[in-house]
């Protein structure tokens, strides 16, 4: 059994391509462990899964980054990215917006790392852009998304009408 100190000395660095696959297999691996997610993670396609990836990687810039921790193996265990949200031609409202999505690996869930990277992708965007919102989804059933964006001071500000099909409907939203 995996041990917080384990991961203590992860490395939290921005994505690169040969990411890809570890990242599309942790996506879906992750997927699955979630209670609303996993009827549906026996139905993503890998490639498809590994092309989006390619994309959020491949859209990086200053502003909207992809992190990811990866061990002393060279094991990607979670990533932590902000990607855009609001496409208006002017550069405030375009880079003042961003969607924040993190994913843990099973084996390293409850560990503390989804905290860390959270911590780390905030910092960043708090220090080094323009960013003046932070948003995202959660399913409200998921206590461990609850608790870290919770601790980081997200604002449940609406919720998403109810359906069966879309758990995601806590819409939350950090003000930088």
């Amino acid at each position: 059994m995996s041990s917080e100190t384990e991961y203590e000395s992860n490395v939290i660095r921005e994505a690169t391509f040969d990411d890809i696959d570890q990242l599309a297999r942790l996506y879906i691996a992750s997927y699955s462990q979630n209670p609303q997610g996993g009827a549906r993670a026996a139905a993503l396609d890998f490639a498809e899964t590994t092309a989006h990836m390619g994309r959020l990687v491949s859209s990086q810039s200053q502003t909207f980054k992809f992190w990811v921790s990866v061990t002393i193996a060279g094991q990607i265990v979670g990533y932590s990215t902000t990607q855009p949200t609001y496409p208006s031609p002017d550069p405030k409202y375009r880079n003042g917006f961003g969607l924040i999505s993190t994913y843990i690996a099973p084996v390293a869930m409850g560990k503390g790392l989804g905290t860390k990277l959270v911590d780390h992708n905030l910092n960043y965007c708090r220090t080094q852009t323009d960013l003046a919102y932070i948003v995202g989804y959660r399913a409200p059933s998921n206590d461990r998304s609850v608790k870290i964006t919770d601790q980081f001071g997200f604002e449940t500000i609406g919720k998403l009408p109810a359906r069966s099909d879309f758990p995601l409907n806590d819409f939350i939203v950090l003000s930088l």
